[in-house]
């Protein structure tokens, strides 16, 4: 079953989503060797996987972040976008979570003069 994870942020903020997937039962569902792929449909899309910009923190356990810098998102807002997070392990490709990334102008707006 996929989670529907809507986030919003600020354009040139670094943000980390912790995620944790479990089996239809609870029980963590385990992520050793998986691929990970994180992916926002922005102008510039932003894309990363197990070694840039996800990182499997305790793969037994079902978890792992996915890490947008600011460069990520600098420039971006305001806008509305979907992501998504596609996850190959164990003979199985599916879905962990989907949803609207909604990016909102810079909290360091530019000095008018």
């Amino acid at each position: 079953m996929v989670t529907t994870f809507d986030h919003a942020l600020y354009a040139g903020e670094t943000v980390t989503f912790e995620v944790t997937v479990t089996q239809d039962d609870g029980t963590p569902y385990d992520l050793t060797g998986a691929a990970i792929a994180y992916r926002a449909d922005t102008p510039t899309p932003i894309a990363k996987e197990v070694g840039a910009g996800v990182t499997l923190t305790d793969a037994a356990a079902g978890k792992f972040e996915v890490d947008l810098d600011e460069a990520d998102t600098l420039g971006l807002g305001p806008l509305m976008a979907r992501h998504e997070c596609r996850i190959a392990a164990n003979g199985e490709v599916f879905v962990a979570f989907a949803g609207t990334l909604r990016v909102s102008a810079s909290l360091h707006g530019e000095m008018g003069s």
